[in-house]
């Protein structure tokens, strides 16, 4: 059965800040500052400790805007530049987006997207409503996809307040056409909102 699942290939980041690491010498020994589960309100403060230019510093700070309150980060940088993991959550779900910030020319890449709906999952009206999704198209809930909305790019990172659950459903044969509901979290139901074929699934992919 095809899976839907985002980007989980993710690497674990360890709590600490390497030896040496704030007093790098001019030897061949690889740079690498890691700090892990900070709260958003101090991205300046652990910013203003990497091995940064000034000015680079500044412009990684003011290229990011985080919306969401309940949000916490790990940073990383090495010789390549500095990667960010933000992991953002509410009662529904949680997100993790991992971005890649170049400084020789100021600019963000997304590395991955991963998302967990376990709050929303186990939810009585969610249940519900899956359940009287598969009665009317008769098909199987497979899972869902999508979380907190973003933008990434043209220099500057945005992490919204606002977020998107689509709900899959299809069968076990790996020829079928899917089903994609959008989660109406206002009035408690999915709604339909879009069928791809698996003619439409496959072209995208080869």
């Amino acid at each position: 059965m095809r899976r839907f699942r985002e980007d989980e290939n993710e690497l674990p980041y360890l709590v600490y800040e390497t030896r040496e690491s704030r007093k790098r010498s001019h030897s061949q020994q690889p740079l690498d500052i890691r700090f892990e589960d900070i709260p958003f309100s101090e991205f300046p403060s652990y910013v203003n400790r990497l091995l940064l230019a000034p000015n680079h510093k500044s412009n990684l700070i003011s290229s990011v805007d985080v919306k969401p309150r309940q949000c916490t980060f790990s940073i990383r940088q090495s010789d390549e530049g500095v990667q960010i993991k933000f992991k953002v959550k509410n009662q529904y779900l949680e997100s993790n987006i991992t971005v890649f910030y170049n400084p020789a020319y100021s600019s963000f890449e997304r590395q991955s997207y991963a998302n967990y709906h376990n709050g929303l999952e186990a939810l009585p009206w969610f249940k519900n409503e899956v359940a009287r999704v598969e009665r009317e198209i008769g098909m199987k809930f497979w899972e869902c996809g999508s979380g907190f909305d973003y933008k990434c790019g043209d220099g500057k990172f945005l992490l919204k307040d606002s977020y998107t659950v689509i709900v899959f459903f299809g069968d076990e044969s790996d020829t079928s056409d899917y089903y994609e509901y959008k989660v109406d979290f206002e009035n408690k139901e999915l709604k339909m909102y879009h069928l791809t074929s698996f003619s439409e699934w496959f072209s995208y992919y080869i």
